[in-house]
């Protein structure tokens, strides 16, 4: 288990420190240890995610030591350092930190990343926006006030270089996905939590090697989940708050405040409380502008989407893949696997939301592993360890392919990728209904009650 991991994050670094390739964004990166072609540079990330879902799947089934055990420091020191050496490298397999960079650059000079677009800032010849990319370069920033907040704070400090702004936003990534890993052994088995979370190459991957936002909402939520089970349900609501204004889809996260035992919903309201204090002040502070243009970007599908291949042969309305996604949370509330209520409901509506949104990429998985660690140890750790592996090796390399033959292979691929989403939203489905994950209770302690060591009472069974 401990050498594939480590291959894997080996592999990784090594691919960000060759220099601008198929899987790394063109930047002015200091390092540049070779000029390698498409091939090596696939070969190397899928072998990194290959062999990180071995070390991960195998260290599940041999999961079980006690909490505190050299095993789970090993797990988050290799965890802990594997983050802060992805961080320094350029971001791997898309795109999207360098559009970070450009939103950043535009809020420290003075304008409305929500208003403008890269395509604005590149056409006054800023050096930052010069390097954003196409595919967003004529898009407004659709993300939170919260995330704006960090992006102006990176620009702030990475002036007019996009390597620096990057570095700093990668680190901020790192610490609050190491952050997040220890909170979560507060909550579950240790090692459990170092598996799926801290020291998974996948998490790794979309968090700290390819600095997404969903990593930033995900900790936000994890410590939202800690503190509303604790018995601190206002302080909770602010975390809520600041996950739904990094990524608006982690709203779904409230839900968790909704499902007291009774009739009485009492952390309802102090969670709500909190939320919108952060809500409605950083909304102000951005205007209006950033709720039109979340909503003209739900209205676009990716690549990814199966929808996107049934709308070729059938109309799809926009209300499709929402009855979906309410059949499938249905479904899942149903038949998930037992374990900490609050979190279970959490996971049925993500998970649901994730397999039916129409604008679908593999780091979205991040808000899946966050939950899905707190839960009991089932046959839905393998399933999803799999789907999200199988997914970031669709997209991979992740930027551009500098051999037409091997371009247009994958433009020939392109339409398999929905088909592989499709069977795994099936599966899991499938499976659900039919109650086949298999695990048992394992209730965490009520809110309020005194903290019992890491772990202790939510001990896992092996996969």
């Amino acid at each position: 288990m401990a050498l594939l991991l480590a291959l894997s994050v080996a592999l990784m670094l090594l691919a960000g420190l060759l220099g601008p390739s198929a899987t790394l964004p063109e930047g002015d990166w200091p390092v540049r240890l070779g000029d390698p072609g498409d091939l090596p540079v696939i070969a190397l990330l899928w072998s990194s995610l290959l062999l990180g879902l071995g070390g991960t799947l195998l260290g599940l089934r041999r999961a079980g030591p006690e909490p505190g055990s050299g095993t789970a420091r090993g797990l988050f020191l290799f965890g802990t350092a594997s983050a802060v050496v992805l961080a320094l490298v350029p971001p791997l397999g898309s795109t999207d930190l360098m559009d970070y960079a450009t939103y950043g650059r535009l809020a420290v000079l003075g304008h409305n990343p929500h208003e403008w677009t890269p395509a604005d800032l590149r056409s006054l010849g800023d050096p930052v926006a010069l390097l954003s990319s196409e595919a967003w370069r004529n898009t407004p920033s659709v993300y939170g006030p919260v995330a704006t907040a960090v992006q102006w704070g990176a620009a702030l400090l990475g002036g007019g270089s996009a390597a620096a702004i990057v570095l700093v936003l990668k680190l901020v990534n790192a610490l609050s996905f190491v952050a997040a890993g220890a909170v979560l052994t507060r909550l579950t088995s240790p090692v459990r939590a170092h598996l799926l979370w801290t020291a998974n190459p996948l998490m790794l991957w979309a968090v700290c090697a390819g600095g997404h936002l969903d990593g930033l909402a995900t900790a936000a939520a994890i410590g939202f989940l800690y503190l509303l089970l604790r018995g601190h349900p206002l302080v909770a609501g602010v975390l809520l708050g600041c996950a739904s204004a990094v990524k608006a889809p982690f709203a779904l996260f409230a839900s968790a405040a909704l499902v007291t035992p009774g009739r009485r919903c009492p952390d309802a309201g102090p969670v709500a409380v909190g939320a919108a204090a952060v809500l409605l002040a950083g909304y102000a502070a951005v205007g209006t502008a950033a709720v039109r243009a979340l909503a003209e970007r739900g209205g676009t599908w990716s690549f990814l989407s199966p929808w996107l291949q049934l709308n070729r042969w059938v109309p799809v309305g926009s209300w499709l893949p929402w009855a979906a996604a309410a059949l499938l949370a249905w479904v899942f509330l149903r038949g998930l696997p037992d374990g900490p209520r609050e979190v279970r409901t959490v996971l049925a509506l993500a998970l649901a939301w994730v397999l039916t949104t129409p604008i679908y990429h593999p780091w979205y998985d991040v808000m899946l592993f966050g939950a899905l660690a707190i839960m009991p140890a089932s046959r839905l750790d393998t399933v999803l360890a799999l789907r999200g592996t199988a997914t970031a090796l669709c997209v991979l390399p992740g930027v551009r392919l500098s051999s037409p033959w091997l371009s247009d292979a994958g433009n020939s691929a392109s339409t398999s990728v929905p088909l592989v989403l499709l069977a795994f939203t099936l599966l899991v489905a499938v499976m659900a209904g039919r109650g086949a994950f298999g695990a048992a209770p394992v209730p965490l302690p009520p809110p309020g009650a005194p903290l019992e060591p890491a772990g202790a009472g939510l001990r896992q069974s092996g996969t």
